[in-house]
């Protein structure tokens, strides 16, 4: 039986998949498309995008609130301007877990004496 932290992964997907589950990371949650790849990498993914968009979404509705009561845009550095940017933070650095990305480490290059690959000029 297997799960989902076996080491070794999924074998690649072919491009169709791999564009779906970019476009998916790009368009929708991030990490959602980790997942419909197979990679676990995106559970914690989610997880922190989920985090900080709801930590950025507190920040917005408590200034809207404090704005439409006061009748002016609060300007002070307060805790709540201090959770919307730490929620900007941890959404923007989530994808930072693995760096390179997956995507430059399994790239295809051209071999080291620099003959051409097969249809793209790239090694297979």
């Amino acid at each position: 039986m297997k799960t989902f932290l076996e080491r070794g992964g999924p074998a690649a997907p072919d491009r169709a998949t791999a564009w779906a589950c970019l476009l998916t990371n790009a368009l929708t949650l991030p990490g959602l498309g980790s997942i419909a790849g197979g990679r676990s990498v995106g559970y914690p993914q989610g997880g922190l995008a989920l985090l900080g968009f709801a930590l950025s979404l507190y920040w917005l509705v408590k200034t809207l609130l404090v704005w439409m009561a006061a009748g002016e845009l609060p300007v002070e550095i307060n805790r709540t301007l201090l959770i919307g940017l730490g929620g900007i933070a941890i959404y923007a650095a989530r994808g930072f877990g693995r760096w390179p990305p997956a995507w430059h480490s399994s790239a295809r290059r051209r071999p080291a004496n620099g003959a051409a690959g097969e249809k793209d000029g790239l090694a297979p």
